[in-house]
């Protein structure tokens, strides 16, 4: 554990509130997660404290990694984690991590709207990991359907062009088709 001084990230702000979030739904005090971290981790209850209430500047990845284990994470919590710290999940470089990185970052680029919309009208929070993921995955094919239909419109010379009236809402077909394969695909929940 590294002692930096300075003013918090807003990630690591709000990484300690969603530790201090995880350990009280978990029924644990901070002391008792404390005895569950590693014999050679220096994490103390007054820095886990401090890390819940925002103000410590910095989390090395091996406190990170030893907070996930002592709230003994589910893979979507440690991934919230990883997230809320503004790190990548993989600790180790390798060319399937680094295209997989690739992937994330293009399919939020472009599906973030897509996937906000299929998350919220589903009830994320109440998806399984097979359901989260059929939404991932119809997102990516709804953005990989629009690059192939405006790539062949531009070999063709056509430009997409939006409703004439100027109340088409971008993405909507998009949207609207992978709403209808969540659907298909019995992920909705409603």
């Amino acid at each position: 554990m590294t002692t930096i001084y300075g003013v918090p990230e807003q990630s690591t702000q709000r990484l300690g509130e969603q530790i201090a979030r995880l350990r009280t739904s978990k029924g644990l005090s901070r002391a008792r997660m404390v005895k569950r971290l590693p014999d050679d981790c220096k994490i103390t209850e007054p820095w886990l404290k401090r890390l819940e209430e925002g103000k410590v500047v910095k989390v090395s990845r091996d406190d990170l990694e030893a907070l996930s284990d002592a709230l003994r994470c589910t893979p979507r919590e440690r991934n919230r984690l990883f997230l809320y710290a503004d790190r990548s999940p993989f600790s180790e470089p390798s060319l399937g991590k680094e295209l997989l990185m690739y992937s994330i970052g293009q399919l939020y680029c472009g599906a973030s709207e897509i996937l906000e919309s299929l998350a919220h009208s589903n009830g994320a929070e109440n998806l399984n990991d097979d359901e989260f993921e059929e939404i991932v995955l119809t997102a990516l094919e709804a953005v990989l359907a629009e690059r192939r239909a405006k790539a062949a419109n531009a070999s063709l010379g056509k430009a997409i062009k939006g409703d004439q009236r100027g109340q088409h809402e971008p993405h909507a077909d998009t949207r609207r088709l992978a709403q209808q394969t969540c659907l298909e695909r019995g992920v909705s929940r409603k």
